[in-house]
């Protein structure tokens, strides 16, 4: 008989050699059945309920959740907060072009961790608000920083410029304000060898304006000090 025939019920009417023969086919169809017991595995719940079923389901730990399909996904909204991330700390992104990437791939093609300190791609767009920490302190450390922008407004106070909080004036070279131009770079600088503010462009006002210099409390002249260098100095008095 084949394996998947059918087995007829006995009768009250069949002979020994009918339940002989039908014996002997429930125990050829029952011999190749291998019956198996369902073990949890780590992450793998097994419920029991009656007839024989086993229902296994996944034990969703921290950072998963089922979703309004049953479906197993992410859930990053009830993690922990963290708000101030460490420089070693690791966050989760997927691959843009994980589209391209064949379900049946398991060597984890499509997410990669990212370290804190690289999580800013090359570009961020949209507007942005840098806000400082407990120092209120945004430091940007780099050998070259560009600002590419039509209009550039600082609402500080005070500008500061140069690393020489313990450096003596006359140890300050050039620190100021440099002008990229085709023939010649126009600079407005501090040179500590003059004690001065140096420029090597000409310095102009407009005609109804004029070079006002600070004098004693009510002073009616202005002074005026030229000099070749420090410590000789031609006065012109008005």
């Amino acid at each position: 008989m084949s394996l998947f025939e059918p087995i007829q019920q006995l009768k009250l009417s069949d002979t020994f050699y009918d339940w002989w023969q039908t014996t002997n086919e429930i125990s050829s169809a029952l011999n190749p059945l291998n019956i198996y017991d369902v073990a949890a595995g780590p992450g793998i719940t097994v419920t029991r309920i009656t007839d024989g079923v086993a229902v296994l389901s996944v034990n969703v730990g921290c950072g998963l959740r089922h979703d309004a399909n049953v479906s197993l996904t992410l859930d990053i909204q009830n993690l922990p907060e963290k708000t101030t991330p460490d420089e070693g700390d690791n966050y989760i992104i997927e691959l843009a072009d994980s589209t391209n990437i064949t379900p049946e791939s398991t060597d984890c093609e499509t997410f990669r961790r990212v370290e804190a300190t690289n999580i800013l791609p090359f570009t961020v767009s949209g507007d942005h608000n840098f806000i400082g920490g407990t120092s209120s302190a945004i430091t940007v450390s780099s050998t070259n920083f560009t600002v590419e922008s039509t209009n550039t407004h600082l609402k500080d106070n005070s500008i500061k410029l140069g690393n020489v909080a313990s450096t003596a004036r006359s140890a300050i070279s050039s620190v100021g304000f440099f002008i990229d131009a085709l023939d010649e770079d126009p600079t407005w600088i501090y040179r500590g060898d003059l004690l001065a503010w140096y420029t090597n462009q000409n310095i102009g006002i407009s005609y109804d304006q004029a070079f006002v210099s600070e004098g004693p409390t009510g002073a009616t002249t202005a002074k005026f000090n030229f000099s070749p260098k420090v410590g000789f100095y031609c006065r012109a008095l008005s």
